[in-house]
């Protein structure tokens, strides 16, 4: 299948834009879903899987702020919170003007969550990629340490706030990348449009990412811990999409968002850890689909060409 190119549009906000990637192939009249990247990645990343979701749902997946070629303010200073990201997805799922099916991987899948608690006349269905929702005790924990003001200190803060923004070219940070545990498991186009869509060149001839390592890092630090409570008021369909490896959405959070979400359908790829998207792509093209086939409300597909 030939993957068509998004489009790169933006929302204009009081401090700068946010960007966001579409694809219409499906026409005007097909249903809408949005995607909210990992921290520190970007929309474009997960374009192998969005464009073949396009094939029968009109699929936007934003730039969140700090990220890709979202030019709002992104100063690490004023981040307190993940609110911040329930506000500009809120603006931008508004700016719509229709309800959207939102999926989230990893911190997108959280701030869809929340957004979805918050705002349900925007949102027909939920779809949760390995989330960032930890057990419970765990996360009221997080709570007391973050407000001590601790939360840099966290392994995966202090790792972000090291990593290296400035490379020699695309192909450097590509070879470099390639080397490291973390990607191991996502085939080289899947991490070479995650260095595309998360790059900018330099007038030196460099290439920086476009998330900065200070505001990853303080993505981290500040994660929500508010996640159980803000879960009660969602009513919508829910899909939870997981990795039998993730050592980030553990058994204990999926035996509870169960008991939560009675309405939520957990499902288990084996082999696979966080990067559910990258490693399993079929796979989660094809639970996402069945999904979506099964909500009355998405019925009659693209519209006639």
């Amino acid at each position: 299948m030939t993957i068509r190119e998004p489009e790169l549009r933006t929302l204009t906000r009081p401090d700068g834009k946010l960007a966001y990637w579409e694809w219409k192939q499906a026409g005007s009249a097909a249903p809408l879903l949005h995607f909210a990247h990992a921290n520190g990645f970007n929309g474009f990343t997960y374009r192998r899987l969005l464009g073949r979701l396009a094939q029968r749902v009109r699929v936007c997946a934003w730039d969140a702020r700090g990220h890709g070629r979202s030019t709002l303010n992104r100063d690490p200073a004023g981040l307190t919170s993940w609110d911040v990201y329930q506000s500009d997805l809120i603006a931008l799922l508004d700016s719509f003007g229709e309800p959207a099916v939102l999926v989230g991987h990893s911190m997108g899948g959280t701030v869809s969550l929340e957004t979805t608690a918050a705002r349900p006349d925007l949102v027909r269905a939920l779809i949760l990629i390995d989330p960032v929702i930890f057990p419970y005790f765990w996360l009221q924990m997080w709570g007391l340490f973050k407000n001590l003001g601790l939360g840099q200190r966290i392994p995966i803060a202090a790792r972000a706030a090291k990593r290296r923004a400035l490379w020699p070219d695309r192909d450097t940070l590509f070879d470099s990348y390639r080397r490291q545990a973390v990607f191991g498991g996502w085939p080289d186009a899947w991490l070479r449009d995650y260095i595309a869509g998360g790059t900018t060149d330099r007038a030196d001839g460099r290439v920086e990412l476009s998330c900065r390592p200070e505001w990853e890092a303080r993505s981290f630090a500040t994660l929500s811990h508010k996640a159980w409570a803000r879960m009660r008021g969602v009513r919508v369909p829910v899909l939870v999409l997981c990795g039998a490896r993730s050592d980030t959405f553990l058994p204990a959070a999926r035996r509870r968002i169960q008991r939560v979400l009675p309405q939520a359908r957990v499902v288990c790829v084996e082999e696979v850890g966080h990067f559910v998207p990258m490693e399993a792509a079929q796979r989660v093209q094809t639970e996402i689909e069945g999904f979506l086939a099964d909500l009355p409300e998405m019925a009659g597909g693209p519209e006639a060409a």
